[in-house]
């Protein structure tokens, strides 16, 4: 890879310079207002404090604040990685690039000029930050390691250090518009020097990437018992829990305030102030077995169960489901997309078909990548070199099944070898 110029070097250092005296604007007005929002406690161990930099930043990507609370944390200012969704209009692009030193980066797609200005990041003294998971948490449990940070690390040989948001998934679930005013600790830790992330195989950095960096945050719930008292708990939370446990159904559960209900089979349930789902007397009711105590164990089984599904419909005609009459699909190069209004979109065992009006288009799984969900649920793909978005017009939509199912659908074709 080419070194950097020095007129280029020169004028990352100006960036970083004014990026710091920003900083402190930042942290004086708007650090100000999340200490007294949130109130995030802090433990940073001495190793980390007199850390100097370049050095890189882990952490856990649960809440929709997360990347303040770690800079509140930290003095230096911290480069952050991010989906290169947050770049396409020319106004976010400035805010992301100039205001914020952001990095962009395609989702689960390789990206030279994306590493190469990385290095150049660390030769002038940096701090990089990655969410190793690529994406927020889903359910409060981590997600395994985008492939290639580990090499990024071994190719950087800087430090790196983690950072665990506990209690900030409880507080502000991906699912949710809404606070639940739970309490968050942030905890640093340092998980190698520059010599060992220069020196270590790529099998133990990866190692320490996920057993270091993993978290549960229901584990940490049972253990702490922490209280949330906001008014919307439940709201929204079919974006993650589609499937009704009761009735198998896909899109029938809505929720209000605390609780929520099947609208086809009349189940009902509520999320009490530790976030653990109850069952209560009267209305519609699951199995036993299928009576879930939290969000996580929900998840996990629907996932069991369109996994089974996909390894068996895998082809063919079988309709898993779709979303009529409320998806916004809108398509082209990144920065530039057309809108093709608003159709209904179904994934079948073999391909995805969005239906509208004016067209219809049919595409392949097996020439889909870069499958991702941008903040609650816009869903996009990579298809013939093309970006395709689906916005859906109602919040209650799942863009997260979307996701599963394709997920599923790749495994299984990896591990059948086709």
């Amino acid at each position: 890879m080419r070194e950097a110029s020095l007129p280029v070097k020169a004028a990352l250092i100006l960036h970083r310079i004014f990026l710091a005296l920003f900083y402190l604007l930042l942290k004086s007005t708007v650090g100000v207002f999340c200490r007294i929002k949130y109130r995030p406690h802090y433990i940073i161990p001495k190793e980390v404090r007199r850390l100097r930099t370049p050095y890189m930043v882990l952490a856990d990507h649960v809440h929709v604040m997360d990347p303040f609370f770690n800079g509140l944390g930290l003095r230096p200012v911290i480069h952050w990685v991010a989906a290169d969704a947050n770049f396409r209009t020319p106004f976010m692009k400035f805010v992301m690039t100039f205001l914020a030193g952001a990095v962009a980066k395609s989702k689960n797609r390789s990206d030279m000029v994306t590493l190469a200005r990385l290095r150049m990041l660390a030769d002038t003294g940096c701090v990089i930050g990655v969410y190793q998971e690529g994406e927020r948490s889903w359910d409060g449990v981590s997600l395994p390691p985008v492939p290639g940070t580990d090499k990024l690390i071994r190719f950087l040989k800087i430090p790196v250090i983690y950072a665990h948001l506990e209690g900030a998934y409880m507080d502000h679930p991906r699912w949710s518009w809404s606070r639940n005013r739970g309490k968050i600790t942030v905890r640093y830790e340092l998980l190698m020097d520059g010599e060992e992330s220069g020196r270590l195989p790529i099998s133990e950095i990866r190692r320490r990437m996920e057993s270091d960096g993993s978290y549960d945050e229901w584990a940490l719930q049972r253990e702490r018992r922490i209280l949330h008292r906001g008014q919307k708990r439940a709201e929204n939370m079919e974006l993650v829990c589609f499937t009704c446990p009761n009735c198998e159904s896909v899109n029938t559960i809505s929720s209000r305030g605390n609780r929520f209900s099947c609208s086809l089979c009349g189940l009902e349930g509520e999320v009490d102030e530790f976030m653990g789902i109850n069952w209560p007397e009267g209305g519609g009711k699951p199995p036993r077995e299928k009576r879930f105590s939290q969000v996580r164990d929900w998840n996990v089984w629907q996932k069991g169960l369109y996994d089974s599904l996909i390894r068996e419909k895998a082809s063919g005609e079988h309709l898993f489901w779709e979303d009529r009459d409320c998806v916004r699909l809108t398509r082209g190069k990144k920065g530039s997309l057309r809108d093709h209004g608003i159709g209904t979109a179904r994934f079948l065992g073999d391909r995805i078909e969005f239906q509208s009006p004016r067209e219809k288009m049919i595409l392949p799984l097996g020439e889909i990548s870069s499958f991702s969900v941008f903040k609650q649920y816009y869903t996009e793909f990579y298809h013939d070199h093309l970006l395709y978005r689906f916005t859906f017009t109602k919040r209650s939509v799942s863009g997260y099944k979307w996701l599963m199912l394709f997920q599923l659908y790749t495994q299984f074709k990896k591990e059948s070898g086709r």
